[in-house]
């Protein structure tokens, strides 16, 4: 009876029991007491046919320890058995769980584990809006300050986000650039309003140095006994190349082509200095190589930046057609007389006008009959690159010469500036281009 009621107290679930078997099998403690010491669980199996009871017998007295699916000792209830020998004795003790009631725990255990995690995925997913909302604010209010950034709006107003995060770092990093943008456009406007106060000034430093050579064709519209045509092509706004013309008296024709050393503003200051010169020096010394050697002189003094002028100075009497020149290291002109091919006047002993102090410049003379003309030009004709970079060079300028010799003079100047837009496919112009053409009458 002790043993009974200790069995009894066992927690085996809610309807579930202890039993215990001796070493051969006999039930000793069972719920059901006409089963105490008048059964033993192999003639339980044998009553009810069960193999799988016996079996289980067997291991029971064969002090084996167990988990089982069985049928139950008195019914046919489906439940799991545990059983395990008692030390000492050879009896076994089992404990029988009905199927549905330790299922029943295991439901319960799962749908509170399906509810803790659903709590706990719910709460998981809360949390995670409210982290990615608090990421995607900020993000968002930057997305909005850089589109308005990019409209050219430098003053929008961005979010502020503290913290060491990313976000906070892609602020910090927008305002930044914003203010970067800000001084950057602030430079540019400064620089642009400079480049463009520089090329105002540049533009009318063009228009004053245009305005220092003769651009009025004819020159001398009532006369009858020459032609005259010339243009001039800086490389850049303003260049060093000009021309000039003029009458000395109601006679004599003075005619110059230069072209000072370098480009650009350099270039063109020494110009102007150059043609003042000529011009007031002209006027005292009359002939070409003394104006030249006198020109030479006063390039020379005070020519700290080693700057000097090639130039083809030529004095003609239109009455005569006598004609005398002077050539300071100048491209020689071509001489255009009827009936024989271009060529080059007579070379004369001459150099660069500001190179060498006191050299004296020689003198050639020609004679120009009705009809003739000379063609008067600087380098950058002959030096002129196509996009190949290759130059078009003496051979190729003679070739044009000829093919235009009989057109007018503003006809010949024209054609050769359209010669040379062909033949350089438009690259950038590398040199000042100047062409002066005279025909005598």
């Amino acid at each position: 009876e002790w043993l009974q009621e200790m069995l009894a107290q066992l927690p085996v679930g809610r309807s579930g029991y202890a039993f215990l078997v001796s070493a051969t099998g006999v039930i000793i403690s069972h719920p059901a007491g006409e089963l105490i010491m008048n059964e033993s669980i192999f003639s339980l199996a044998e009553a009810r046919g069960s193999k799988n009871l016996r079996k289980i017998g067997q291991r029971m007295i064969q002090d084996e320890t167990g988990f089982v699916f069985f049928d139950g000792l008195t019914n046919t209830r489906p439940a799991w058995l545990a059983f395990s020998p008692v030390p000492s004795t050879g009896w076994s003790v089992g404990l029988v769980f009905p199927e549905k009631e330790l299922l029943g725990v295991v439901f319960d255990f799962s749908r509170n584990t399906l509810f803790f995690g659903a709590a706990g995925f719910v709460l998981l997913l809360v949390m995670s809006l409210l982290i990615a909302r608090s990421i995607s604010r900020p993000l968002q209010q930057l997305e909005a300050g850089a589109r308005t950034l990019a409209t050219g709006n430098l003053d929008v107003s961005l979010p502020v986000v503290t913290g060491k995060d990313e976000v906070a770092g892609l602020a910090n990093a927008f305002e930044s650039m914003r203010n970067d943008l800000k001084r950057y456009m602030i430079d540019l406007a400064q620089t642009t309003a400079a480049k463009e106060r520089i090329e105002s000034e540049m533009q009318i430093a063009r228009d004053i140095q245009m305005s220092l050579v003769p651009h009025t064709f004819p020159p001398f519209p009532n006369r009858n006994d020459m032609e005259i045509y010339a243009i001039l092509e800086p490389a850049r706004e303003i260049g060093g190349d000009f021309y000039d013309f003029y009458m000395i008296d109601e006679d004599e024709l003075c005619l110059v082509v230069g072209d000072v050393s370098g480009k650009g503003v350099p270039a063109a200051l020494f110009m102007a200095v150059t043609r003042t010169f000529l011009r007031s020096i002209w006027q005292e010394e009359h002939s070409p190589a003394a104006t030249m050697t006198r020109l030479n002189r006063e390039l020379v003094r005070d020519n700290d930046s080693c700057m000097f002028v090639t130039l083809f100075c030529a004095r003609i009497n239109l009455t005569t057609g006598h004609c005398v020149y002077a050539n300071g290291g100048h491209n020689p002109p071509f001489l255009l007389h009827a009936g024989k091919p271009a060529m080059a006047p007579p070379t004369v002993k001459g150099v660069v006008v500001g190179g060498m102090p006191d050299f004296t410049f020689d003198e050639g003379e020609l004679l120009f009959a009705p009809g003739d003309a000379i063609f008067i030009y600087t380098d950058g004709v002959t030096e002129a690159m196509n996009p190949e970079n290759a130059l078009s060079g003496d051979a190729w300028t003679l070739e044009q010469i000829e093919k235009y010799r009989d057109l007018d003079c503003n006809g010949l100047v024209e054609a050769m500036r359209r010669a040379l837009a062909d033949y350089t496919r438009g690259a950038e112009q590398s040199d000042d281009i100047t062409m002066l053409a005279f025909r005598r009458g």
